[in-house]
């Protein structure tokens, strides 16, 4: 399926297959999605925007530059957090922009196998609030 949602600026620098949220103060920018409090826009690429360097942090994007986000309808590799999830369980941002399981607020969509914790999952992007 085609990206929807490929033209993005982000905000600050962030990190490859992580949740973001749209920027509010500027068009088509993205941030880091910190919790399920705001809609999600997507995940973005799980890919680094320089070459790897041992003692670099991985960035999808810096502040500025353009990133690729995969948005609603795709399927996305997003990095899980502390715990682990099963399969087809609606999955929000924490901290981190990681994905954990949601229970009320903003989803990014649903986990398509199991992914253990600190590993990655392949996701079916589908933002969208889940009733409390």
């Amino acid at each position: 399926m085609p990206l929807l949602n490929p033209s993005f600026v982000a905000h600050a620098d962030i990190a490859p297959a992580v949740f973001c949220k749209r920027y509010t103060s500027a068009d088509n920018t993205v941030v880091l999605a910190t919790d399920g409090s705001a809609p999600i826009a997507g995940v973005t690429h799980n890919g680094t925007c320089r070459a790897p360097v041992s003692g670099v942090t991985a960035l999808a994007a810096k502040a500025g530059e353009g990133v690729v986000v995969h948005g609603e309808g795709d399927t996305a590799e997003v990095v899980v957090g502390s715990a682990d999830l099963g399969a087809g369980v609606a999955v929000t941002a924490d901290s981190s922009g990681h994905a954990v399981v949601a229970t009320a607020g903003y989803i990014g969509g649903y986990t398509l196998a199991a992914g253990k914790a600190t590993g990655k999952v392949k996701i079916q992007v589908l933002p969208q609030q889940l009733n409390a």
